[in-house]
């Protein structure tokens, strides 16, 4: 299945508890998107919620990593009217490795 990203201004990686952030940028990506990144209270968990200003309704889009088996996958978080905050989540034991929203 192909994804396009509206956006991607930054790629995450996490490695060893740290977060490096990698400047990228995908084509056709538009500006003004906002990322807040969240961690589960109960289990290992991250997610994300995105903000976008200018690509009208828009979900967050989350790249997640198995962490016991390098398993890669996509999931897509709620849609909703720009200027909404979208959030979408890796399962339990994964880790974040790019974001973005797109057009819902």
């Amino acid at each position: 299945m192909k994804t396009k990203l509206a956006t991607a201004a930054a790629v995450i990686a996490i490695a060893s508890g740290g977060l490096a952030a990698l400047a990228g940028q995908a084509a056709a990506a538009p500006a003004n998107c906002d990322v807040w990144f969240k961690t589960g209270a109960s289990a290992p968990v991250q997610g994300i919620d995105v903000k976008c200003t200018n690509i009208g309704t828009f979900k967050a889009v989350v790249h997640c990593k198995r962490n016991d088996n390098g398993y890669q996958y996509t999931h897509y978080g709620n849609p909703v009217s720009a200027g909404s905050w979208s959030t979408v989540w890796c399962d339990r034991n994964a880790n974040i490795f790019g974001w973005g929203g797109t057009p819902a």
